[in-house]
This record gives structure tokens, sequence and C-alpha cells, in this order.
């Protein structure tokens, strides 16, 4: 039987600066996507994954490198990018405050589905934005990676903080 250590307790501070962290990160977000944009009004997109269909199709057009097909890659790339540490911070901030893995990786999941669906709610209600259902489906899949990577990073301390406690207790015995 593997006996687990107690879990330390959390740095003085700690949780409170990923919760600033977050909340910073999601006023860039809302900087960055409730302001109304200058231009022609665009149409709504309520089908999943037109935007990819979209990008296959400028790629087709006007090759791997043309107008159009950098500007639906970099609306993709954007997404994905914009809520990666939105599930990063969430998860940090969730698993700060004891909360199981499961619990903070559903936390940050749902944290980011309302993040991204309210935004989109707003941009279907103002003339100058453009509602997308693949802006929620991309956020969700950055936010996944977040998540992940914090999974990832906090395995990987576990197994080299057991590795490195076995080193001293095998130094120990002898």
């Amino acid at each position: 039987m593997r006996i687990r250590p107690s879990p330390q307790p959390a740095p003085a501070g700690r949780g409170r600066k990923s919760w600033l962290l977050l909340a910073g990160w999601v006023a860039i977000i809302l900087l960055l996507t409730l302001l109304p944009e200058a231009g022609p009004v665009r149409e709504d997109n309520l089908a999943p994954l037109r935007s990819v269909q979209r990008l296959l199709h400028a790629v087709h057009r006007s090759g791997l490198f043309g107008h159009a097909a950098r500007i639906w890659a970099f609306n993709i790339a954007g997404n994905l990018l914009l809520f990666l540490p939105v599930g990063w911070l969430a998860y940090w901030s969730l698993r700060v405050r004891r909360r199981s893995r499961w619990l903070a990786a559903s936390g940050a999941g749902l944290l980011s589905l309302t993040l991204s669906v309210a935004i989109e709610i707003y941009h279907f209600n103002i003339p100058q934005r453009t509602a997308d259902v693949d802006d929620v489906i991309f956020n969700l899949v950055g936010a996944a990676s977040g998540i992940g990577l914090g999974w990832w990073r906090e395995r990987g301390m576990e197994c080299s903080s057991s590795v490195t406690s076995r080193e001293t207790a095998t130094r120990n015995r002898s």
C-alpha cells in the first residue's frame, strides 16, 4: 500500500495572486472582445465549425499564406490562445484552495464556458460584433488545453517531489 504524504499548505498569498491574475486576464479578454469594432456589419455564425470550413476554402482559393487564410487562421488561433490562460489560471486558483483535480478542472471548464457564451450572447446583440459558435468551441479547446497543462505540470511536480523524497529516505537509511 502506498502512503501519500498530506498536502502541504499553500504559501500565504499564493491563492490570492492566482485569483488576481485570473481576474486581470479576464478583464483583458473583456476589453478585447466587448468593445464595438468599426467596419461593416458581419453575419452571425450559428453553424458549428464553419470557421474551419472558411479557413480551408480560403487556403484553397488564395493559398496557405493568402490574406483570407491568414485572417481565418489568426481568428482560430486567437480564440485558442486567448482562453488557454483562463483554463490554466482557473485550474490553479481552484487547486490552491484544496479542490480535487477533477473539481478544479470542472470548475475551470465551467468558468470558461460561461465566460465564452456570455461574450457571444453580447456579440449577438451588438450590430458591430459577430456572434460565432465556433468562437465558443475554440475558446473551450484553448481553456481545456490550459487545464491540461496545469494538470500535467502538477503531475510532474508530484513525480519529482516523490523521487526527491525517495532519494532523501534512501540517504537517511544509509
